[in-house]
């Protein structure tokens, strides 16, 4: 009996193991199948053949394109978080997240499912072209016979072939190599710029193959959709833009109405933790006044710099974690619509230089939802190392030049807080090497200047601020003549009292209608003076009057 029951024991382990062999066949098998499956392509942009050490490849019904490959020739803007392992994708109005390896996309923080999700491989994120080709405006092709991955421009026109036996060179001379020879039954793609060659179109075969062809071997109709060199330049923003920032939301501040004025930005809202949550300070009182005054509402935004308890590195964990950017986000746009905002207006300050691109992708990734709800994005900036101007000014609707500070309590010698000289090379350097249009930047201008006090024998001076009232009051209480300071475009005053030597560079309307001629010498998009309560009240009729 004892050993009838071992025999029975042997039996089922063998039956075990067996079956665990076949099973661990049959996995593996299945895993083989799926790898196969994926098989490497050439690829083809818009008539080229992309050379790349991440390649290209086809599985299942995707067709994969690495993020290295859609930055260099589609999208420049294309990101991969490593953190969230998720590729991102921003358009004007819409905003894409792909997780690695989830099948399922979001846009606009809505969710869908896709069949293709996006991978790793050998480092490099890859995403299935497919998804994206109304984004990229493309068509996408495989020809599986030669393993190739075409991706052309929709304008690119499928020609039929008008005769046999046509010969496709490497280059446009008959000298060159024939990479093949097609027919009547064939068609090509016409690439739009080789319109302009006399003899030679470059084309590209139902092989995917690329090359040179005489022009009289097929006939093009050359329409609307392919024209050369034609490009389409964003005018949204035409009419010129007078706003003013208000710290705080006193209603005696805000005032009546003011003719010319068409944007107000309180200071409402500011990042409260890491994790992307808001502090507001929203007045149903003054957006109500505000409104009865004909005014555009676009609150300003901060990172918490007034609070005393700010410290950079909140900032920094909200910019560098993509769900607390996408928290904020959230909130924020939550906030606008339930107040009816009109736009918004960023103003992130103090932050870490090492935070500079996160941030831009912080506003690509901000700007897009927004829009596509018709709130209006405006971005604040100094001439700082952690703000990426060129990235911002492509980012969002419009960028405002804050141009004051130039000298601040910091400094070792008195000067004019906001030199015209030193505005306008600002101005310039944000057109010209940020390539920020002028129709998107707004220059901020101070209703405020600085009185510096030179101690004999002391090495810096001490100063205060001095609105634009309190320069006309020190004129008259001292009865002093101020002079034009071709320098500072400013008009200045000195006096002495004592060891003290009192120096002061005025902001009045000399200086304001001086900021203004850059205004309208470059066509910029407007101005905003900073702060509401600091102007004499003739400068809003100095402003309305000046702008072109």
């Amino acid at each position: 009996m004892v050993v009838l029951k071992m025999e029975k024991v042997k039996k089922i382990i063998i039956t075990s193991i067996l079956l665990i062999i076949v099973l661990l066949i049959f996995l593996n098998t299945d895993i083989n199948v799926v790898n196969n499956s994926r098989q490497e392509a050439q690829l083809v942009i818009f008539g080229d053949n992309i050379k790349t050490d991440y390649k290209p490849f086809v599985e299942n019904t995707g067709i994969y394109i690495s993020k290295d490959i859609i930055e260099k020739y589609l999208d420049e803007y294309i990101y991969y978080d490593k953190i969230a392992t998720k590729v991102i994708i921003t358009t004007k109005t819409d905003v894409y997240k792909l997780k690695i390896d989830e099948s399922k996309m979001s846009k606009n923080f809505e969710e869908t499912s896709i069949d293709n999700p996006a991978k790793i491989v050998n480092g490099q994120a890859y995403v299935d072209i497919n998804l994206f080709k109304d984004v990229y405006g493309i068509k996408v092709g495989y020809n599986e016979k030669t393993s190739t991955i075409s991706i052309d421009n929709l304008t690119t026109s499928d020609v039929p072939v008008k005769y046999n036996m046509v010969k496709v060179f490497e280059d446009i001379t008959t000298k060159s190599n024939i990479l093949s020879t097609i027919g009547q039954k064939n068609t090509v793609s016409v690439y739009t710029e080789s319109l302009k060659h006399n003899r030679w179109y470059k084309v590209k075969t139902d092989e995917g193959i690329v090359g040179y062809i005489s022009k009289n071997n097929i006939e093009m109709n050359i329409s609307d959709n392919t024209k050369v060199d034609e490009k389409i330049e964003n005018t949204n923003n035409t009419e010129k833009i007078t706003m003013f920032w208000q710290y705080g939301s006193n209603l005696n501040t805000l005032g009546n109405k003011i003719d010319g004025v068409d944007v107000v930005s309180p200071t409402w809202y500011e990042l409260k933790n890491s994790y992307g949550e808001i502090t507001s300070e929203y007045s149903k009182k003054y957006y109500d006044k505000a409104k009865e005054n004909g005014y555009q509402i676009w609150p300003i935004v901060t990172n918490g710099i007034d609070s005393v308890n700010y410290l950079p590195a909140d900032t920094s964990a909200m910019l560098n974690s993509e769900q607390n950017r996408e928290n904020f986000i959230k909130n924020l746009l939550n906030l606008a619509k339930q107040h009816n905002l009109d736009g918004i207006n960023i103003d992130f300050e103090s932050m870490k230089e090492e935070d500079r691109l996160v941030y831009t992708q912080f506003i690509r990734e901000l700007a897009p939802v927004f829009r596509s709800e018709g709130i209006k994005v405006s971005v604040d900036m100094y001439f700082v190392s952690y703000i990426d101007r060129k990235g911002i000014g492509a980012a969002s609707d419009y960028v405002i030049l804050m141009g004051y500070d130039q000298r601040g309590n910091w400094s070792s010698e008195s000067g004019s807080i906001s030199e015209i000289p030193w505005v306008e090379g600002n101005i310039e350097s944000l057109i010209n090497s940020s390539n920020i249009p002028p129709e998107k930047i707004i220059l901020g201008v101070p209703f405020y200047t600085r009185l510096w006090t030179e101690k004999s024998g002391s090495s810096k001076p001490t100063t205060k601020v001095y609105d634009m009232n309190d320069c006309q009051d020190l004129l008259k209480s001292r009865k002093l003549i101020a002079k034009y300071d071709e320098k500072s475009g400013q008009n200045y005053v000195e006096y002495s009292k004592g060891s003290m030597t009192y120096k002061l560079w005025l902001e009045d309307e000399t200086s304001m209608k001086n900021r203004i001629n850059i205004i309208n010498k470059y066509n910029l998009a407007g101005i905003s003076g900073w702060q509401k309560g600091l102007e004499t009240q003739n400068i809003w009729s100095v402003i309305k009057d000046n702008m072109k």
